[in-house]
């Protein structure tokens, strides 16, 4: 939520941390419309999720010894969202310790397992590994896919009601056309607002999408002399429900910061 990151953020600009953006109030396509403190944080790049996640183990810890992101496997703690060392932000070089049970961006697969395991039912599931796991066009803990132009559903009544229960986002497939949800989705929502998923998380699709901690190894972003492109998963308010898919996946530079993505929490045991 957006209380957290400020109440951390506040804490980590007096104790030597640097960041790129100080995060939104979660975000509206209307001006006169006021986001909430329990909604997501937006507007914050991939890099300020580093440097945040830093603070917020130091905060408390107390110490910096249990922090994930490192210059490098013997170096410092990372608090500098903008420090370059030989022209490279160390942000997008980060030494990351997952042996460490501070805070941190959850790796790609761990955040997909989490946003499709299924622990109760098998409905709409794939066994996989000895699980069940949501299928990959659905939105996360739904037991219906979601109905696109190329994936029609047999009932679209239960097709909507399955999205707007677990969703939040813009645009749906109604069998014809894009449409729009009733009433209009607008905003980012409080964290919290529609059903959990199997695992017991809110928001896995929709609301903001979500930063991981991997980059990109596809080619076309990987020769870029841009930067680094990090993957974003889950969708958000301001998306057409298929990109909400628990089988869609983004990637972005990681100095991007957007009114629709934001970040989730994840620690080692």
């Amino acid at each position: 939520t957006y209380k957290l990151w400020k109440e951390v953020y506040e804490w980590a600009i007096l104790h030597g941390y640097v960041f790129e953006n100080a995060g939104r109030m979660g975000s509206s396509e209307m001006s006169n419309i006021e986001a909430k403190e329990d909604e997501p944080v937006t507007c914050v790049s991939y890099r300020d999720c580093l440097i945040w996640c830093n603070a917020y183990t130091e905060k408390l810890n107390g110490n910096v010894f249990s922090c994930v992101y490192l210059e490098n496997e013997n170096g410092k703690v990372l608090k500098n969202a903008k420090e370059e060392k030989n022209g490279k932000n160390l942000c997008d070089n980060a030494y990351v310790d997952f042996t460490k049970k501070g805070m941190r961006l959850p790796k790609e697969a761990e955040w997909e397992f989490a946003a499709r395991l299924q622990l109760k039912t098998k409905t709409n599931a794939v066994l996989c590994g000895g699980v069940y796991l949501t299928k990959l066009n659905s939105a996360s803990g739904a037991s219906l896919p979601i109905c696109t132009p190329d994936l029609k559903v047999s009932s679209n009544e239960k097709a909507y009601n399955e999205l707007f229960s677990n969703v939040v986002c813009k645009w749906f497939y109604d069998g014809t056309v894009l449409a729009y949800f009733t009433p209009r989705i607008t905003k980012t929502s409080s964290v919290g607002t529609k059903r959990r998923n199997q695992a017991g998380l809110y928001d896995m699709s929709g609301n903001v999408a979500e930063w991981c901690s991997d980059f990109t190894t596809d080619a076309m972003f990987s020769i870029s002399g841009d930067g680094q492109f990090a993957i974003i998963r889950g969708g958000a308010w301001s998306y057409y429900s298929y990109v909400c898919s628990v089988g869609y996946r983004e990637v972005n530079l990681t100095n991007y910061a957007a009114s629709n993505i934001g970040f989730r929490l994840c620690q080692t045991k």
